[in-house]
Formats: structure tokens, sequence, C-alpha cells
């Protein structure tokens, strides 16, 4: 915090201007917290969108309170009185913060596309931090301005650093011959965004694993080598089905019939439960008729006397890699056959 506070006093350039941007991403993050507590009851949300709201928060504060500060420091250099100089600011920059926060929003509702609860929740976090800052910018600076702006203007220990006649001429030319021709700039500007985005026509997302590491990595290799020796390893599913338990024949027999629909689909290695092991849509092992008596009388009546009476697990074994189309395809044949009750199955 030291370390902040003084490069917002060197930017700033005195010590009320430079808690403009703390107050401001202060209102921004608190706001966006909020907003992310209330999500998590309806949605999953990662515990990274918090970093990303800090950040974007407070980058996006001192942003828009240079805006307006720099803005007001001009008119009352110029001579303009202090309530015209108000007016001016407010105009000028508060059209720029949201302008700029329209931009920064609908480029990140663009990662809501993805199917990815990290991602989706970066966006849902950026949006909402690059709202909140700029109202409270266009709230909270004003009026800062109108309270302390001759202040402001006055203990501006870098005033002579900043008024660059120089500086600012090369500025206005490049705005100027923005504005002369603007169809041409926005062609070439999007024919340079499209070349960039070229290498990414064959970009395939998903979760990150070791794939992400270059293959001659040592931790590429070790799971490479895990995979290959103990294929059983990261490949197993778990089905939960709530509030039933498989006692007596008829809730032995809906189970078998409810595995043997479970272990069809091509890719399932196996699948086991409490009336035996299954593979390709029929039983290959032990089969057994579980009893409500919780005393365990061999290995499938163990297995079903571990759990819970609400609940019963049946565990998968697939083929397909982890996080590719394949095993997501796998895993959506095999969520939509029907359970052996009317409440529906759960997934680990």
């Amino acid at each position: 915090m030291p370390a902040t506070l003084m490069l917002l006093l060197l930017v700033f350039g005195s010590i009320p201007a430079a808690f403009l941007p703390l107050a401001v991403g202060a209102v921004a993050v608190t706001g966006t917290t909020a907003i992310l507590r209330a999500l998590v009851i309806v949605t999953p949300v990662s515990a990274f969108a918090l970093s990303l709201t800090t950040a974007v928060g407070l980058a996006l504060a001192v942003d828009y309170s240079l805006f307006f500060v720099a803005r007001y420091r001009e008119e009352t250099a110029s001579g303009v009185s202090h309530d015209q100089a108000l007016i001016r600011a407010t105009c000028t920059a508060g059209r720029t913060v949201v302008v700029s926060a329209g931009i920064v929003a609908a480029a990140l509702l663009g990662l809501l596309v993805f199917p990815l609860t990290l991602i989706r929740s970066l966006a849902i976090a950026g949006i909402s931090v690059v709202l909140l800052a700029a109202i409270a910018s266009l709230l909270i600076i004003p009026a800062a301005l109108a309270c302390f702006g001759e202040r402001l203007a006055s203990r501006d220990i870098l005033a002579r650093r900043r008024r660059s006649a120089r500086s600012a001429a090369r500025w206005l030319t490049l705005a100027t011959a923005v504005m002369r021709r603007p169809v041409t700039v926005f062609a070439l500007t999007s024919a340079l965004l499209l070349l960039l985005a070229l290498p990414f026509r064959d970009a395939v997302f998903s979760l990150s694993d070791e794939r992400a590491l270059p293959a001659d990595s040592s931790i590429a290799r070790d799971m490479q080598d895990l995979r290959t020796d103990f294929p059983q390893v990261g490949a197993e599913v778990d089905v939960v089905l709530p509030y039933w338990h498989p006692a007596g024949r008829d809730g032995a027999a809906r189970l078998d019939a409810y595995a043997r629909r479970l272990s069809g689909p091509t890719g399932v290695q196996g699948l086991r439960t409490a009336t035996g092991t299954y593979l390709n849509g029929k039983p290959v092992g032990p089969l057994c008729v579980p009893s409500s008596d919780p005393a365990p009388k061999g290995p499938c009546h163990r297995a079903a006397a571990v759990h819970p009476a609400d609940r019963h697990l049946a565990g998968h074994r697939l083929e397909a890699r982890p996080y590719s189309p394949q095993r997501i395809d796998l895993l959506h044949s095999i969520r939509t056959q029907p359970g052996p009750t009317s409440a529906p199955s759960r997934w680990t």
C-alpha cells in the first residue's frame, strides 16, 4: 500500500488527488464482491474472480480519476473559473468514462460464450467492476472536485513537467489524423487485429493440465508415464443416487437394470456397483442381492453398506481422456440414461 500511494502521488501530483482513485476503487471492488457473493447462491463462481476484481477495479479507478483531474486542471490553467472548469471536466471526461466502460464491458461479454466456470466468472467480475468503477467515478470525483477542486489544482507538485506544449501537439496531431479518416483507420486496425487473431483459429479451449506444458518438460513426461502405466487414474466417475438404497430383490433388480444401461455406451471400460461389475451392458462380476441388514456379508454387500442409507454410488471407468470432447460426449450420453427412481442422479 505505501508503494501504491507513492505511485499515485507521482501520477496525480498531490495528496488529495491521490486518494480519489482509492475511493473509487474501494466502491467498485466492494460492490463487485457483493454481486459475486449473491451470484454464488445460484451459479458457481471461481475464486480467481476476486483477484481480477481487485486488479481491474483499482486500475480503472486510476484511469477514470486521471481523466477528470487532468481535464479539470487544464481548464483552470487556462483561466476558467472553478465552477465552469468543473462543468467542462464533467461533460468531457464523463463522456470518455462512459464510452470507455461501455466498450470494455461489451468486450467482456464475449467471454460468456465459453462454457467454463473460470472464464464466465472472470467475465461477470470484469463487467461488474467496470460498470461500478464508471458509476463511482461519475458520482464521487465531480463531488470531490466541487468541494476540493481549487486545492487539487493548486497543489500539483509536478505542474511544470506536465505542461508540455510539444507533447500536447503530438497527441492533437494524432487525434486529428484519426478523426479525419475514420473509415481508413478502422479498416487498418481491424485488419491488424484479424492478422493477430489468425493463430487462434485452430485453438481448442479446455481446462488446463499438463498438455499446456512443453512435451519435453519433466511434469509432462511424468503425467504421460502415469497415464500409460496406470490408465485407470483420473478415469473414474461416481454416480450418486440420492434418497435411495438397493434393499431387497426389487431394489437390486432396478439397480441391475440401471447398471446395464450405464455400462452399455462405447468408451465405458467398466462399472462397479453393489449388484456386481458390468461391461458392455452385461454383468461380468459376482451378482449379489443387498438387504437392509447393515452387517457386511461379502464384498458386494460391504460396498453397499459403507454408504449412507439415503444414497448409493456406482463407479464408472471411462476410456476417453479427461477434458477431451469424446469424454464430454460420453458423459452426456450417460447422464441421459433414466435412473432407478424419479430422483435425478448426481455425478462426482
